[in-house]
């Protein structure tokens, strides 16, 4: 009398010549989807739920983990000292001013363009930027003092 989940075969091991479906999903517990070498547009293709050996997956879980640590060790052990930059953190500032700079500069040139489409005065704008950036300057020069 053969055991039957739903309408799959549950068999005890996997017979010759058949696979695990690796990409399915078991609804039971225990039990791996497997297929029979046939082709699927054939109509012969079996699939039937085979018991999984779990020791055998622990094994190969384990050992797999004992060579990706070693592998990991080996890496370490050859990587290179990385040289960085003395002034790196003054490098990164400079590049990060030089792109807000950029940033600026573009939406500045795009709210001068829709000015002078609209017919807006455009040199008030100019002047408030200047005033807000000259603000930045005094406030800094007379708290060094």
């Amino acid at each position: 009398m053969k055991k039957k989940y739903k309408h799959w075969d549950l068999l005890n091991e996997l017979p010759e010549g058949w696979k695990i479906t690796k990409n399915a999903g078991s609804p039971l517990h225990g039990y791996n989807f497997c297929h029979s070498p046939h082709s699927m547009f054939s109509g012969e293709q079996k699939t039937a739920l085979v018991k999984i050996d779990t020791s055998v997956e622990k094994n190969q879980f384990l050992d797999g983990l004992a060579n990706k640590k070693t592998e990991e060790i080996k890496k370490a052990d050859v990587k290179e000292k990385q040289v960085i930059d003395e002034n790196y953190r003054l490098t990164m500032n400079r590049l990060a001013r030089e792109q807000l700079k950029h940033k600026l500069l573009a939406d500045i040139t795009m709210d001068l363009q829709i000015c002078k489409i609209e017919g807006w005065n455009y040199k008030q704008y100019l002047q408030e930027l200047k005033d807000l950036i000259d603000g930045f300057y005094f406030v800094n020069k007379n708290t060094a003092s």
